[in-house]
């Protein structure tokens, strides 16, 4: 990756929302890897205050989670900062919980296990499209 890429990338906060500890830490080590600004959140309620408290280019969420409901969670985060892309994630959920997700305008999925090259293209794709081009941090 040219330093340019990774400069880019360095101005990018992710929010990574998954209840499965060792996918929060091996998806958020390769993706600070990739210069990216990763926060993790292990639970739902957790994910939504730190969307109410910090600004976030992407979130993605994982579909199958206890606690909040998805939709909970994504109105929640909605209202906290509704032009962040939330880009879901699954290792296998009903099609009409996907379904239910992606209605209610994620994007995705993404299937695990994903590996980090495929994932850093799909977030660069994602952000592309949207035009971000930094973290909206102020």
């Amino acid at each position: 990756m040219s330093d340019s890429a990774q400069d880019d990338q360095a101005r990018h906060s992710l929010l990574l929302i998954d209840d499965v500890e060792s996918v929060l830490r091996v998806l958020s080590r390769g993706l600070v890897l990739l210069g990216f600004n990763v926060h993790t959140a292990s639970s739902r309620s957790a994910a939504v205050e730190l969307a109410k408290q910090e600004r976030y280019s992407l979130v993605l969420l994982d579909i199958q989670m206890p606690g909040l409901s998805l939709s909970e969670t994504m109105l929640s985060i909605r209202a906290a900062q509704a032009d962040t892309p939330i880009l879901l994630m699954t290792g296998g959920a009903d099609p009409a919980v996907v379904d239910h997700g992606l209605a209610l305008g994620g994007i995705g999925p993404v299937w695990k296990p994903i590996s980090i090259p495929d994932l850093n293209k799909r977030i660069c794709g994602i952000l592309d499209r949207k035009g971000i081009k930094d973290s909206g941090q102020s």
